[in-house]
């Protein structure tokens, strides 16, 4: 369990930022794990380093995101040296780990704080894509329905289908008809009833 790596944060005050060896802190595990209070003890008593970075640049923010616990993201948001449109060094923003975990209040609580959910990363990713490969499927509703679908959204949907094609032949028949079928299905959604809805309705 993560959460044993931190203990008791009196106990553990000597190494509060230390990291292990992918750069990880005891501050990002309990963001992660959504231990609100620990994080708390963690930033005002021990002055951990809310602005540290892994190897590859992500955030304790990030993992707060990904682990879904919206008061531990909005303790963080409060904090000065807390940038939530960080990126990391694969042009990962907040919406890529929202995606990824597939939480719908997440995604909610950064699409009020105007975060772009057109956004994508280096390898060509957005929101969309992560909830799709993930299997996120009331998290991929959300975002065609509710989100702010540019034509940014649209792309990354043509991207999707370009890339399972690219892999079909890696796919037994079966399993390409599988995921052809779910993407036409969330095509067909987004078609017939964006329309019909605003994000005050999610």
């Amino acid at each position: 369990d993560p959460t044993e790596a931190i203990g008791s944060p009196r106990a553990s005050h000597p190494q509060v930022g230390q990291a292990n060896k992918d750069g990880r802190t005891a501050l990002m595990w309990a963001c992660k794990n959504g231990e609100v209070q620990v994080v708390t003890e963690l930033i005002h008593q021990y002055a951990a380093d809310v602005s540290a970075r892994m190897k590859d640049d992500s955030t304790a923010f990030d993992w707060a995101v990904l682990g879904g616990h919206v008061p531990t993201m909005e303790l963080l948001a409060a904090h000065p040296d807390v940038d939530i449109r960080a990126l990391n060094k694969f042009g990962c923003a907040a919406v890529q780990w929202a995606a990824a975990s597939g939480n719908v209040g997440t995604c909610r609580w950064l699409y009020s704080k105007g975060i772009d959910f057109s956004h994508i990363n280096h390898a060509g990713h957005g929101a969309v894509v992560k909830a799709a490969w993930k299997g996120h499927d009331d998290c991929l509703r959300w975002l065609l329905l509710a989100a702010h679908a540019t034509l940014a959204l649209i792309n990354m949907l043509v991207a999707l289908l370009s890339d399972i094609f690219d892999r079909v032949q890696a796919k037994s028949e079966e399993e390409w008809r599988k995921e052809q079928a779910f993407i036409i299905l969330e095509m067909e959604l987004f078609l017939s009833k964006r329309a019909k809805h605003n994000p005050s309705n999610f």
